[in-house]
């Protein structure tokens, strides 16, 4: 179907909504996302989720998957709201058994998360969440947390996540790709320390300490820093009254 075809489409669900209101609000969605318009299409989901919490099936939300996949693969020139939240739509999804949660709710999750949204799908999660935590949950959290660049709640999320399954797979590997991410920082830290760039050097060791806090060496290492930066600020004030 052209573009046109989706929009003509979108009008026509819109005006029959009355006569199968749960379904046509999910084919309503599909249609928006065929449209890349993720916002209308969470909406589209939150109400037929509303007034009929079932109306998705295993494979009416795996048929949505291949639709995001589609999307992604072929519709390059578009100009998405939010490409790289596109693909976290996949990390989030693929992660998931289909009785995590409601077909219409992952769905509407993932449609927010592309469309940008990602305070209104902390606040769906957290609700989820303090109706009946688990592992694979608190892991999905993290990752939108992730994308936020909150580190300090994701590494929070995934130690709730092993606490409740302390053999999470995907709790695992995200805590080590954190712990990677903040050796790569150290790494490059240590590079601007030796070529004199101290505030930079201190810039990458603070984030390294975000990915990885139980690293006492990292400590250490900013400490030292602060203390050369404070040495040049006292030996350049000196120079500039003897001046």
């Amino acid at each position: 179907m052209e573009k046109f075809q989706y929009e003509e489409a979108v009008l026509c669900f819109s005006k029959a909504i009355y006569l199968q209101p749960e379904q046509l609000h999910v084919s309503q969605g599909e249609a928006f996302i065929q449209l890349c318009d993720f916002q209308s299409a969470a909406d589209s989901y939150n109400q037929a989720n509303f007034l009929d919490p079932g109306v998705f099936n295993a494979l009416s939300v795996s048929c949505l998957y291949g639709q995001f996949a589609i999307l992604f693969k072929f519709k390059t020139r578009f100009i998405f709201h939010s490409r790289i939240s596109l693909i976290l739509v996949f990390t989030l999804q693929v992660s998931f058994e289909f009785s995590v949660l409601g077909g219409v709710s992952r769905c509407s999750l993932a449609c927010l998360t592309a469309a940008g949204r990602h305070d209104d799908c902390l606040k769906e999660l957290n609700h989820i969440i303090s109706e009946g935590p688990s592992a694979e949950l608190y892991v999905f959290r993290a990752r939108v947390y992730k994308a936020m660049n909150q580190t300090a709640c994701c590494l929070r999320d995934l130690r709730s996540a092993l606490e409740l399954d302390p053999e999470s797979q995907q709790a695992k590997a995200m805590q080590q790709h954190l712990k990677e991410a903040g050796e790569e920082n150290r790494q490059q830290a240590v590079i601007r320390m030796l070529s004199g760039q101290l505030q930079e050097a201190l810039c990458l060791i603070n984030a390294a300490l975000e990915s990885n806090p139980e690293n006492g060496q990292l400590y250490l290492f900013r400490m030292h820093l602060q203390l050369n930066l404070v040495t040049c600020l006292v030996i350049s004030e000196i120079i500039c009254q003897i001046i």
